[in-house]
């Protein structure tokens, strides 16, 4: 194992606080699944009573369990590690040790890679022990394991990205102060940013209002891409474990991948993006966004009279396109990691040396 590893995860896991954070982050997360089905199971009875089989409330509150902890996890993920990772190099030189380092028998990949792992180690063992969590909502037919490991993959790579960019703010800053923040504010632009930009596609890029007849199909155009999808981690976590081309039976109605699936099916090119089954015969007016539009009016409703309830594939998979981007951003920031924790050869020395000399003499 990598010495830097081996020695920051001794010191982090041989500690009292390490089982209290696991015992809390269990419970915290033990909570989350018995509110989900508790509140899904008396949602259902109290709209449905028995008018709906119990076999499709079980499916539907198992899907709202699973959907409900991957988008904890992935929070927690986005906010546990730039707090791991930002105080890994400058912490080792305000402790004067960085030097030592840097003159050790490891190379400056390994040393980056070392501080890397062990940042994203701590939540690993936190990611690990909710894992049988996910066994509740796979029991009750609400996930299948294609979608537990497409989701935590997700998951794990953006957790690694989230690692490596605030690694690399670390090389880069003055304190542990500024470190912590600057990767906070990463992560804020990466999610942020990505969703104020999406916004802007949807609204003010997106094209004029159109009024269409669609008969017997969901109506859907050619669409369009929307570029800030593929920065956007909840958007690809969504697309990796839903298919929102299909429709699904669920009488609890929404769930917390709503607004997500929203902006998936307006890139798809469908029009209305409550979509709930087929369309016969409706006059729709499409709008801006990702609100959907309108009807002016219909015979029947969705899934009426053997509508049509497929949806044709326009556009690729969000999540793939997702994790090689970011696994891109994750090998710039390793390099440009590396080139600041390498040991400066004598010309870049000598260099440092004169720029200071005259930064010095002009001041």
């Amino acid at each position: 194992m990598n010495p830097v590893t081996l020695r920051e995860m001794r010191e982090r896991f041989r500690t009292l606080r390490t089982p209290v954070v696991m015992s809390l982050f269990v419970a915290i997360f033990g909570g989350i699944v018995w509110l989900s089905y508790s509140g899904s199971r008396q949602a259902s009875y109290f709209l449905f009573g028995r008018a709906v089989a119990p076999s499709v409330i079980t499916e539907s509150a198992g899907r709202l369990i699973f959907r409900v902890l991957l988008l904890a996890l992935l929070t927690a993920v986005v906010f546990v590690v730039p707090a791991q990772a930002a105080p890994s190099i400058i912490g080792e030189k305000e402790r004067r040790t960085f030097k030592l380092l840097q003159v050790s028998q490891m190379s400056a990949l390994q040393i980056v890679l070392g501080k890397v792992t062990a940042a994203i180690a701590y939540l690993g063992l936190l990611v690990i022990t909710t894992l049988p969590l996910f066994a509740i909502p796979f029991a009750m037919g609400g996930a299948t394991v294609g979608d537990v490991v497409r989701g935590m993959t997700v998951i794990a790579v953006t957790g690694f990205t989230v690692a490596t960019v605030s690694v690399w703010r670390s090389s880069r800053a003055r304190s542990t102060q500024s470190a912590v923040v600057g990767s906070y504010l990463l992560v804020a632009v990466l999610i942020v940013g990505s969703a104020i930009a999406l916004a802007v596609e949807g609204t003010v890029v997106d094209g004029p209002e159109s009024v269409t007849v669609y008969t017997g199909v969901v109506p859907q155009d050619g669409g369009r891409e929307l570029i800030s999808v593929w920065f956007n981690p909840y958007l690809a976590l969504v697309d990796s474990t839903s298919n929102v081309l299909v429709f699904q039976q669920d009488p609890l109605g929404g769930t917390p991948y709503s607004l997500f699936e929203r902006v998936l099916l307006k890139r798809q090119g469908v029009a209305f993006n409550s979509f709930g089954g087929g369309f016969e015969r409706e006059i729709f007016v499409d709008g801006p966004g990702f609100g959907g539009g309108g009807f002016i009016g219909g015979d029947f409703g969705p899934g009426f009279n053997n509508a049509d309830t497929t949806i044709v594939r326009r556009r690729g998979d969000v999540w793939v396109g997702y994790l090689v981007l970011m696994l891109g951003i994750s090998g710039l920031a390793l390099w440009a990691t590396v080139r600041m924790v390498r040991v400066p050869t004598r010309s870049e020395r000598t260099l440092g040396k004169r720029r200071r000399r005259n930064t010095n003499a002009s001041s």
